[in-house]
């Protein structure tokens, strides 16, 4: 099992008026285990399980779902529901919506600190200042940037970059950081 991702539950739950939600589907350790052992990813059960909800969502019956994913340490909570797509908005579409979706759950993966390196480059910060505001040392920090590349797939700073500017603001401004 990957050691930035290690699941230990995965609970999906529905709701056809967004308040009572109830449990559809969970997944315990040993499950997870079995599903891992037949060569599946931690992230490629999550996709699955995710796919899987939304498109019931889609189906229409339900409008709300809530994905929880415990992790032995903490509970990480990520939400959906049926919305009409406001015309400016960057997500329009199927494809686009599974990407953000994608690109949430190895969001969902990286430490607290990693998050907090995260948001200090979004707000235009240099590495430099970011190892002021975080009184830390250069290697620390390096260590810290190769786990978020290694967890979010990428493999530059100019990649870096890129993935800030397009899922940044959906991810980042989320309470749940």
């Amino acid at each position: 099992m990957e050691t930035f991702l290690k699941l230990k539950t995965i609970r999906f739950e529905m709701s056809n008026d967004g308040k009572y939600f109830f449990n559809i589907c969970e997944l315990g350790e040993a499950g997870i285990q079995e599903l891992l052992s037949s060569g599946k990813s931690s992230l490629e059960i999550l996709k699955t399980f995710y796919f899987s909800c939304l498109e019931m969502l889609h189906d229409g019956f339900y409008k709300d779902f809530r994905f929880n994913i415990w992790n032995g340490t903490y509970w990480f909570l990520i939400t959906h529901s049926l919305q009409e797509p406001s015309e400016d908005s960057e997500f329009s579409s199927m494809s686009d919506e599974h990407e953000l979706i994608s690109e949430q759950i190895k969001f969902q993966s990286l430490t607290k600190t990693e998050k907090t390196i995260l948001v200090l480059f979004s707000r235009g910060n240099s590495q430099v200042q970011i190892l002021k505001l975080m009184n830390t040392s250069d290697e620390t920090f390096r260590v810290h940037l190769k786990h978020i590349y290694k967890k979010l797939e990428i493999h530059s700073k100019s990649e870096l970059i890129i993935w800030l500017k397009k899922f940044g603001c959906h991810l980042l401004t989320r309470p749940n950081l």
